[in-house]
């Protein structure tokens, strides 16, 4: 039986599924922590018209989806609710809070990246300024990823912002950053970090050398 607000794990067999896709009910407002994780048959999720919150890793690990169709009236999702779905192509969004743009998906009132899109596997890779704020594995799966650079703008780096970039070796930051996690780069390996002198860069990179 689906509850009438929370969508978990216990449900899921109750839901309605088409081929490859999976839509959430309308009577649903929320998906629980790891409701659809793991779930390898499914490549698109369409939204109910009443979700309101995608808590964290609600699907997580569904590392064949490509489409997500949100609704309009989706009032928050978890920055780690599409954890290790690194296949995402498209984000179809009928919201004026979630935006996707030129490969990004976004909070756009409040100018916070929570994930790259389409996924090109290049080398190097850069977050624009308008982008203040990013959130937890907002950079994940690029394969082939060398380098990154955060262009001028970019205030707050949250914890693990990076991760699986096996190949990645250098991060580049601007001068405008005022806030890292001490976290945020935990998941890369042997990364030599670029900044100005006298920023807060220097100041972090020189405590957690």
């Amino acid at each position: 039986k689906i509850c009438r607000k929370n969508l978990d794990i216990a449900d899921i067999d109750n839901i309605l599924v088409k081929g490859k896709t999976v839509y959430i009910p309308d009577d649903v407002t929320d998906i629980c922590s790891s409701s659809l994780n793991d779930r390898m048959d499914l490549d698109t999720v369409v939204m109910g018209k009443s979700v309101m919150r995608i808590h964290e890793n609600a699907f997580k690990g569904i590392v064949n989806l490509k489409n997500i169709v949100l609704n309009s009236n989706l009032k928050y999702i978890h920055p780690a609710a599409f954890r290790t779905c690194i296949h995402i192509e498209n984000i179809e969004s009928s919201n004026s809070r979630y935006e996707v743009r030129n490969n990004h998906f976004f909070v756009a009132d409040k100018n916070t990246m929570l994930c790259t899109v389409n996924k090109n596997q290049e080398r190097y890779y850069s977050i624009p300024g308008n982008f203040k704020y990013l959130e937890p594995y907002a950079i994940e799966g690029e394969s082939q990823l060398e380098c990154v650079e955060f262009l001028e703008g970019l205030k707050y780096i949250s914890d693990y912002v990076i991760s699986d970039c096996p190949k990645l070796k250098n991060i580049i930051l601007p001068y405008s950053v005022s806030f890292i996690s001490s976290k945020a780069f935990a998941m890369c390996d042997d990364v030599e970090i670029e900044g100005y002198k006298d920023t807060y860069v220097e100041k972090f990179c020189k405590k957690n050398a």
